[in-house]
């Protein structure tokens, strides 16, 4: 399973380890097992929005994930899927880094743990398509879940 910044950082806020020790000791175990990682893209962001977040990551050992060419490709394939020109973004929809971080977990053939809305109906734009539609898209195939999805299928009763 893939981080996407907005997952962990939803984690952080509400799950704060004080309150919620058990969560965050299964969440470092599956860090360790490698069951969680987490693009470097989207490290960064949780860097510059949560560096307490970011730190406690890179304490347990995450494992990032750097673009690499064929990440680069993909990304740009979606783009392109989406009907994006240039640098021609939606402000609705994705951006160039959420982007990078579904061809990530494309590749990675991973879930992806986001906070980002679904959206109920979707825009006739495909460029105005948010993460979890754009994940949902058959030539992209990730399965995406929100923290309390990730809780809820998990099996893990935190006590």
């Amino acid at each position: 399973m893939h981080f996407d910044a907005s997952g962990i950082i939803h984690a952080w806020d509400n799950y704060p380890i004080g309150n919620f020790p058990a969560f965050w000791d299964w969440i470092d175990a599956e860090i360790r097992k490698e069951n969680f990682a987490i693009s470097e893209v989207a490290f960064d962001e949780v860097k510059n929005k949560s560096p307490e977040c970011s730190e406690w990551l890179k304490n347990k050992g995450i494992r990032k994930i750097n673009l690499s060419e064929k990440v680069l490709l993909r990304a740009n394939e979606i783009k392109d899927l989406l009907g994006i020109v240039a640098e021609a973004y939606n402000p609705k929809g994705v951006g160039e880094n959420d982007l990078l971080i579904i061809a990530t977990a494309q590749i990675e053939i991973a879930i992806l743990i986001t906070e980002e809305s679904r959206q109920p109906s979707l825009p006739q734009q495909r460029s105005r398509f948010k993460i979890p539609a754009v994940c949902e898209l058959a030539a992209i195939g990730v399965t995406c879940k929100n923290i309390r999805e990730l809780i809820g299928t998990s099996g893990v009763v935190f006590k």
